[in-house]
């Protein structure tokens, strides 16, 4: 698992308004620039093998290709650039996970790319126990009703 944490890289003043992205034309804001710097980051310290990617020819990048992201967590290459560009505004917390799952990131690091992109963490559901849900209690009163 990797763990990385990155501050920010972009900089901007007022008089020259918002920061705008080495790659790109698109204003952008510092917190979708952080999300891109940090998808990028750890996308380089990812190998192909780690991935489960044959690693065939020569390489130009030193870890996974961005196309090689996005097949792996389901999204469009596309998709991924604009991410990474800060194009895009509202990430969801599934593809944020997605991105996670693929980037191999520990819990801590997980969480960190869910606050750069939703601005939270996402809570995960926990099952309330038998006893305490509706139905448990209904199958309950079945059992304690019921003749023997």
């Amino acid at each position: 698992m990797i763990s990385l944490t990155m501050s920010s890289t972009c900089v901007s003043s007022p008089a020259s308004g918002p920061s705008r992205c080495a790659l790109s034309p698109w204003p952008v804001s510092d917190e979708f620039h952080l999300l891109g710097d940090y998808v990028r980051a750890c996308r380089e310290l990812v190998t192909p093998a780690q991935a489960g990617i044959p690693s065939v020819g020569v390489r130009r990048v030193p870890g996974l290709r961005r196309e090689e992201v996005a097949m792996l967590a389901g999204i469009s290459a596309d998709y991924c650039l604009r991410l990474e560009q800060g194009r895009d505004r509202n990430p969801s917390a599934q593809v944020l996970e997605s991105l996670a799952r693929v980037l191999q990131l520990d819990d801590d690091a997980a969480a960190y790319l869910l606050r750069l992109g939703t601005g939270s963490p996402r809570r995960r559901r926990r099952r309330a126990p038998e006893g305490d849900r509706p139905s448990g209690r209904r199958q309950a009163r079945r059992r304690a009703s019921a003749p023997d």
